[in-house]
């Protein structure tokens, strides 16, 4: 079964990357993915990389067919959703170091946020940084 939301804002992260935020109540842990359905391309797995009790997010780097029509949203417009999927991240233990690497990045920034454990954040040059801000906000270092 899945839901449509409606894209609430769009962030663009780096030339190429995008997070689009809309409204939904499920419950997703740290390290969970979503399938979002584009028409005319295909169904995705996603990784979550923004979780509010009312919000999600997620953020997708344009690279094939699928990612770039998703690029070409609007804020207004609807997505259809499944999931959560997967078990998420183990995040009990006191000691964490968080690496994220590229877009990959985005499927850790949840743990980061909620435990504010010590992160890394990787990438090819400094335009494909992403989402450095919300782990300056969050990461104690």
């Amino acid at each position: 079964m899945s839901d449509v939301v409606t894209i609430k804002k769009i962030i663009d992260e780096a030339y190429d990357t995008k997070t689009f935020v809309f409204d939904w109540d499920a419950c997703v842990k740290p390290g969970q993915f979503i399938m979002i359905w584009i028409p005319g391309t295909d169904e995705i797995p996603m990784s979550v990389s923004g979780i509010s009790e009312h919000t999600k997010s997620i953020t997708v780097k344009a690279i094939g067919d699928a990612t770039k029509k998703l690029h070409e949203y609007k804020e207004g417009d609807r997505l259809s959703i499944r999931g959560p999927f997967g078990n998420g991240f183990d995040l009990s233990n006191k000691n964490i170091l968080i690496i994220g690497g590229g877009v990959g990045t985005a499927a850790v920034m949840p743990a980061v946020v909620q435990t504010g454990a010590d992160t890394i954040i990787a990438a090819r040059s400094d335009k494909d940084i992403i989402l450095l801000e919300t782990a300056k906000a969050h990461a104690k270092n």
